[in-house]
């Protein structure tokens, strides 16, 4: 893992991926994305993740308006990775709480 420095005060862990992700491979986390979106406003199941590379996803949320939440993990294993960014997008205290939005 190489080690990301911003303006030489932050250190954040980054896996980067050897090769793009497939077509294939972006349908597929599209798809697990709008699931977790599903979950977020139902709360009933929550999405089986599907295989994933060792790589740190970061997740930008939009909605009208522009950004509403961008967040990036490294932590636990590849397969919970995509979900945990959403989570911390999804609570980005630099933005509005959802609910006020």
């Amino acid at each position: 893992m190489a080690l990301a420095h911003a303006r030489g005060v932050t250190r954040f862990p980054v896996a980067f991926l050897r090769r793009r992700l497939s077509a294939q491979e972006r349908r597929t986390l599209g798809s697990y994305l709008r699931r977790l979106l599903v979950w977020q406003h139902d709360l009933v199941a929550w999405p089986k993740p599907p295989p994933a590379r060792r790589a740190v996803p970061f997740v930008s949320l939009y909605a009208p308006g522009g950004l509403r939440g961008c967040k990036g993990t490294g932590e636990g294993p590849p397969e919970q990775r995509v979900a945990e960014a959403f989570l911390a997008a999804r609570h980005d205290r630099r933005f509005p709480p959802p609910g006020n939005r």
